[in-house]
């Protein structure tokens, strides 16, 4: 495999480009204590504002990071642990480091989940016929062999479906959650299918977390509980969820088709899948080595 890059490296590369691998974590901290106001800054960051702020600047002077960025997604496309993608993106990136000036390049082996997504369809079959922009949840169990056919459920959150849990066995339930913050609406793609397995749902849907996007269904991941049945989990289109919730509200019965959602983990029945690392650090009379003082460590 070639190693070569398209993407020049800029004069400051060699003055900054160490330092911007490990600039990210007290600069995204100082960036996020800034948005959040002066009294909500932690303490500790005090000391490393100045140095913190010099990287920032230097990281902002020029495009550099979004080219070798843009190189990288182009060249290996989606990067889930345990593909080959993420193989060889970890392979370009070490040889990358290298080539940018970086010591003690090196990849160490660790333990991932491998889950490999199959062919996915959502269909509306009653009161009509419409397709539906569906994507399975990261780490959903597959549906049946010929898909999952029942009524959908149009809940408003997790009190709404326990006020309806009697309404919930034998259907899919669509937890239709306008997004307001990521960090208040993703829990309903997370604990969504884990919380309608508890009153007997056949599969789970979520809006997609996120504001409308011309039906782009904004895929995740699901957790699930040990003790609880594991159902079938996807996102949905906006649009299509709010479709979907527009005919309830009219007192129509909605129907829907989830098809063959067919995911798997790894031949071992979930078993990890080794999977290198890539590390690099930089010796000295550096800034960020100041402030770090300890190796950087990047996941592809």
């Amino acid at each position: 495999m070639s190693h070569s890059t398209s993407t020049s490296r800029p004069a400051s590369m060699t003055r900054y480009g160490g330092r911007r691998l490990v600039a990210t974590a007290c600069a995204a901290a100082l960036l996020c204590a800034g948005s959040l106001g002066a009294q909500s800054a932690p303490p500790w960051l005090n000391p490393y504002r100045r140095d913190a702020a010099r990287l920032i600047r230097a990281a902002q002077a020029d495009d550099f990071a979004y080219r070798r960025l843009a190189e990288m997604t182009d060249s290996f496309g989606a990067r889930l642990s345990g593909t080959d993608n993420l193989r060889r993106a970890i392979a370009w990136a070490a040889e990358t480091m290298k080539a940018d000036g970086l010591d003690n390049v090196r990849t160490e082996p660790v333990m991932v989940p491998h889950w490999v997504r199959g062919r996915e369809s959502g269909e509306i079959l009653e009161p009509t016929v419409q397709t539906v922009a569906l994507l399975g949840l990261g780490g959903s169990v597959t549906t049946p062999h010929g898909g999952i056919e029942a009524e959908v459920l149009t809940v408003s959150g997790f009190d709404d479906l326990e006020a309806r849990r009697g309404e919930a066995r034998g259907r899919i339930v669509l937890f239709n959650v306008a997004f307001t913050s990521y960090s208040d609406t993703v829990t309903y793609r997370t604990n969504g299918a884990r919380v309608a397995a508890q009153y007997g749902a056949l599969a789970s849907l979520v809006r997609s977390v996120g504001p409308i996007g011309l039906r782009t269904p904004h895929t995740g991941s699901v957790q699930y509980d040990g003790s609880l049945a594991k159902i079938p989990a996807a996102s949905i289109a906006v649009e299509d969820a709010n479709r979907i919730a527009r005919l309830a509200a009219r007192g129509r019965r909605v129907r829907a088709a989830v098809g063959s959602l067919y995911h798997r983990f790894d031949c071992r029945g979930g078993a990890d899948r080794a999977r290198a690392d890539r590390n690099a650090d930089r010796r000295a009379r550096t800034a960020w080595w100041r402030l770090a003082r300890r190796p950087a460590t990047l996941e592809g």
